[in-house]
């Protein structure tokens, strides 16, 4: 995980005199950071990388702000040696590098290789930024911060990894066999889309590792399914329990209702769904668990409500 740099009660005091300075001095290094991050995003997107390239880029890159974010917000540090942006993009390059060697991106029969073609995509657009990056020697001095170590598994890929040995229910019925593999992909790109927005906002990635990150974003995926009736093991089992079990059974221990998954999907429904996370607090708060929940059990109620009322005015 990412050393949490976001806080600043984790490496300094609100009792020192110029916390407010310090403050405001955090906020804009996040504020850049928030700016540069969509940057390499719409960069990532443009030229087509890897979806895997994109997410270690932000890992790299938040891993290495911590490495002198709390020390300048401290004045510890007088200036910062290279600026966000080219940061950023010698992020993005050692990504791309690290990928292509753990043949995550495959270098086809083209003469020129992902990591050439990309340097050459950023020198048309960036040409002074790229040539910055190679001549102060960003990409080593980041590896060298890191001790290079940049393994990373991102969120999504753990999701299609866990994905990829449901079994198919179905197999014997086209129609529902069909209907599974709808079911797999809408879970797959629901669970996408909220990854990729954790990785966004910055928080999440400092906060859970990224196997509690893919299970949140999993479990928001299979409880927002419209309608999953059209597949018969669904109408026994909710989907959510049922790939639970299953997984399970492949000799891997996880469960949806983890304490550090749960507070993961909470956050998740704060930040991505605020209408649904504030019904489902005021629902719960108002309703309570002895309220009614149906018609006739409203009218249940009140029938019994009346006896009660009928047998004490007789009584009086």
């Amino acid at each position: 995980m990412c050393p949490d740099y976001t806080n600043p009660l984790q490496y300094t005091s609100s009792t020192d005199a110029d916390w407010q300075e310090r403050l405001r001095c955090l906020q804009g290094i996040l504020d850049e950071r928030k700016h540069n991050v969509f940057w390499l995003h719409l960069c990532a997107g443009e030229l087509g990388l890897h979806s895997t390239v994109f997410s270690t880029a932000v890992y790299i890159f938040d891993r290495y702000l911590s490495t002198f974010v709390p020390a300048y917000v401290k004045r510890e540090l007088a200036f910062l040696e290279y600026d966000l942006q080219t940061i950023a993009l010698a992020s993005l390059f050692v990504a791309v590098k690290s990928m292509m060697a753990a043949n995550v991106i495959e270098v086809n029969e083209m003469p020129h290789s992902p990591v050439g073609d990309t340097i050459r995509q950023f020198r048309k657009y960036y040409g002074s930024l790229t040539r910055q990056v190679f001549k102060d020697e960003v990409e080593t001095a980041i590896l060298m911060a890191l001790d290079w170590n940049i393994v990373y598994v991102p969120p999504i890929s753990i999701v299609q990894d866990l994905i990829s040995i449901l079994p198919r229910p179905c197999e014997y019925d086209e129609g529902h066999d069909d209907a599974f593999s709808t079911f797999v992909y809408s879970i797959y790109q629901e669970a996408r889309k909220l990854t990729r927005k954790t990785e966004l906002l910055g928080g999440f990635i400092i906060k859970y590792p990224p196997s509690t990150i893919a299970l949140a974003a999993l479990s928001i995926a299979l409880a927002n399914l419209p309608d999953v009736t059209s597949i018969p093991i669904f109408i026994l089992v909710p989907p959510c329990r049922w790939c639970e079990i299953e997984i399970n059974k492949r000799g891997i221990d996880l469960s949806f209702d983890d304490e550090d998954v749960v507070r993961c999907r909470n956050d998740m429904m704060h930040h991505f769904f605020p209408t649904k996370a504030i019904n489902k607090d005021t629902s719960e708060r108002v309703t309570g668990t002895d309220s009614p929940t149906t018609v006739a059990e409203v009218h249940k109620r009140r029938r019994a409500t009346k006896k009660r009322n009928s047998f004490a005015a007789k009584s009086a």
